[in-house]
């Protein structure tokens, strides 16, 4: 018998309201599909389990049990692999509590340029996210 944990799965507010709000203006119906998937992808996932994907990236660790992790992702419906649809979500990753958290949703057509892609998400997280980012010890 399997013993799967569970992880609860957040979308914290800023991220609806700055840039979910978008995606699902652009996308409509495609966007609830994507989100639902992604969620049910994220509730049943741990940091290892997304990790063998190709669409995830170890951004900073805490003793093996928090993350910030780099996901691509496609829109549901797509003919786009994950990778090339430029579509990206930052996750915290807490492995103590079962619990991932979507901080951020963008795409790579969404920040300022010419500030590098990387550098553009974490001052944003940074700035959004002192509690969660605090215990990083200045990785993002």
């Amino acid at each position: 018998m399997s013993t799967r944990i569970k992880y609860d799965v957040e979308i914290t507010r800023y991220a609806k309201k700055k840039y979910i709000k978008s995606f699902r203006k652009k996308y409509y119906s495609a966007w609830d599909k994507t989100i639902e998937a992604l969620e049910k992808t994220f509730k049943k996932s741990s940091f290892k389990e997304l990790d063998k994907k190709d669409v995830c990236d170890e951004i900073c660790k805490k003793n093996n049990n928090y993350y910030i992790v780099k996901y691509d992702f496609k829109i549901s419906w797509s003919n786009q692999s994950a990778k090339d649809s430029w579509n990206r979500m930052i996750l915290y990753i807490d492995e103590v509590n079962s619990k991932t958290s979507i901080l951020f949703v963008y795409n790579k057509n969404d920040h300022i340029w010419p500030q590098r892609e990387t550098v553009w998400w974490k001052n944003k997280v940074k700035k959004k996210f002192k509690k969660r980012t605090k215990k990083f010890d200045g990785c993002i």
